[in-house]
């Protein structure tokens, strides 16, 4: 992961399809909800992955999509 990674990056990228929000103080609002809610994935949860598909790389273990996971990962 980049290491000047924060939660506003993406507004840096050119986005090909995004809505238009006229409101924008609904927006923020509603991004601001958000921001609040506990993640959809834990960091824990990331790491654990991760070592079950590098085991799988090397014959170590099962994972259903295979290598091409691997090579993407690893």
């Amino acid at each position: 992961m980049d290491k000047n990674w924060n939660k506003d990056t993406w507004r840096k990228l050119n986005i090909r399809q995004q809505p238009i929000y006229e409101d924008q103080s609904s927006l923020k609002t509603v991004e601001e909800k958000i921001e609040r809610l506990p993640p959809l994935v834990f960091a824990g949860e990331v790491r654990s992955l991760k070592e079950k598909i590098k085991k799988s790389c090397f014959r170590r273990g099962f994972f259903t999509s295979g290598w091409r996971l691997c090579r993407k990962f690893f």
